[in-house]
């Protein structure tokens, strides 16, 4: 049982959840003992709930002390006011920018900080900085893209990451709403066939697509198919390949390769 306020607002601020429901609907909580062990594992400097309070205050400190946030979230491409962390005797013009990932210019502008809306006072808790609101008018394109904002010799900078507020969903013919569908997923490798050499391929691929689409999904899905470095040293991660120009090779359905057919010395290796 997690025993002190300050305690869950640590967890919260690290984004760790002290408890979850189980598929029975049960509520499942962690030990104190783990969920300190998981906020040093998150490079938390802790040893007791009762350091919370401390950690909390320093962390909120260095994140303030930064500007703005290191990340930001534009929803469907629209970036909320951002927060922006400055001492309270900060003042006169200020400049942003907005980068995009291949190096145009998304957005630009002037402001006076005397001008921007207040959101926190300064006061014990936060370290005598005061944050502003800076809003920053512009539809950005999906990606990630970076803000950069100067305040006489101070600069700040944060990834702004574009992203869509809903997964795609795909209209059916006929329908011009979005339809909700199914999908098997497995990876590659763990699907056997009766022809496959030990591990799938892309020929039982394709089948189990062409029979999961005779069920009713609406796709198949699987880990990265993408060429991984199987030379020393060794990395079969299907998630850091070497290229992503080639698919890997180790799914080749052999026995389907047109010049499989041609080659004697190679069909007698096969046999």
């Amino acid at each position: 049982m997690i025993k002190t306020a300050e305690f869950r607002e640590l967890l919260r601020d690290c984004r760790v959840l002290g408890s979850y429901e189980d598929v029975s609907g049960r509520r499942r909580r962690a030990s104190v003992d783990s969920l300190l062990a998981l906020l040093r594992s998150l490079g938390v400097d802790i040893e007791s709930p009762d350091q919370a309070g401390d950690v909390l205050r320093e962390r909120r400190r260095a994140r303030l002390n930064c500007g703005v946030q290191p990340v930001l979230v534009a929803w469907d491409g629209r970036l909320k006011a951002v927060e922006l962390s400055l001492p309270p005797e900060a003042s006169g013009a200020m400049t942003y920018e907005l980068i995009a990932e291949d190096g145009g210019h998304l957005a630009e502008g002037k402001a006076n900080v005397e001008d921007l809306k207040t959101i926190i006072e300064p006061e014990e808790t936060t370290y005598e900085f005061v944050t502003h609101q800076l809003p920053i008018i512009a539809k950005l394109p999906m990606g990630y893209h970076r803000l950069h904002v100067t305040i006489g010799e101070k600069s700040c900078h944060s990834l702004v990451v574009s992203a869509p507020g809903h997964a795609y969903l795909r209209a059916d013919e006929g329908s011009e709403s979005p339809q909700r569908h199914w999908c098997p997923f497995l990876p590659l490798y763990a699907l056997r066939t009766e022809l496959d050499w030990g591990a799938g391929d892309f020929r039982g691929l394709s089948e189990l697509a062409q029979w999961a689409g005779q069920l009713g999904a609406g796709a198949v899905g699987t880990l990265p198919l993408l060429a991984a470095s199987l030379d020393e040293p060794f990395e079969p991660s299907p998630y850091r390949p070497v290229s992503r120009k080639f698919w890997n090779e180790l799914y080749i359905d052999v026995e389907s390769i047109n010049e499989l057919r041609q080659c004697e010395t190679a069909r007698q290796l096969v046999a």
